[in-house]
């Protein structure tokens, strides 16, 4: 019986969690002396998105449009952040939110070269942690290069710690691919 009712509530849970998109308001921010507008990414952006990555791998996008899309419109579970720079998107992130587990997982961070180091890959990191918090998430984790040291330490400035290596998380061709560590948020808001 005990069973049957913890299968129900799971089940309602669910629906509620659903219905409900996750909520962002857009606004704007300064960044070094630069104004940028911190705003929910939409379908619209997706050509400006795979344009940004593909500045980024060298002419290669790592997902695909429709994979973008079906994010974008899961408005439930995914947030993407856009920063608009004179109208130009010049960064994202995206996080998957696990509102019934109260985990988030920040999946994708793109950052045009130009901008980089200039805190807005940081602001954004910052927050989706903060979203994440407020929307009862009390887990946020992260993956990175286990190569990619640079970027291992700017996420460490921003309170996420080393948790794990996972082997092989990065394809990189058929028979190829690159370890991660995977990272976990463990300070307070640090906003």
């Amino acid at each position: 019986m005990w069973k049957n009712i913890k299968q129900l509530t799971t089940a309602i849970t669910q629906r509620r969690q659903r219905r409900e998109a996750l909520e962002f308001q857009n606004h704007d921010v300064q960044v070094e002396h630069d104004n940028y507008l911190v705003c929910r990414a939409v379908v619209p952006d997706i050509p400006e998105m795979i344009t940004l990555e593909q500045a980024i791998f060298h002419g290669h996008a790592p997902w695909s449009a429709s994979q973008l899309e079906r994010e974008l419109n899961d408005r439930q579970h995914y947030m993407y952040l856009a920063f608009r720079h004179d109208d130009r998107l010049v960064a994202f992130a995206g996080c998957r939110f696990d509102l019934v587990s109260g985990m988030a997982d920040i999946t994708r961070i793109a950052v045009l070269p130009q901008y980089l180091h200039r805190g807005v890959g940081e602001r954004l990191i910052r927050g989706l942690t903060r979203e994440a918090q407020q929307h009862g998430c009390q887990q946020i984790k992260l993956a990175v290069k286990e190569t990619n040291t640079d970027e291992q330490h700017r996420y460490a400035r921003v309170g996420f710690g080393k948790r794990r290596t996972v082997k092989n998380y990065y394809k990189l061709t058929d028979h190829e691919a690159e370890d991660a560590i995977e990272m976990q948020y463990d300070k307070g808001d640090q906003s």
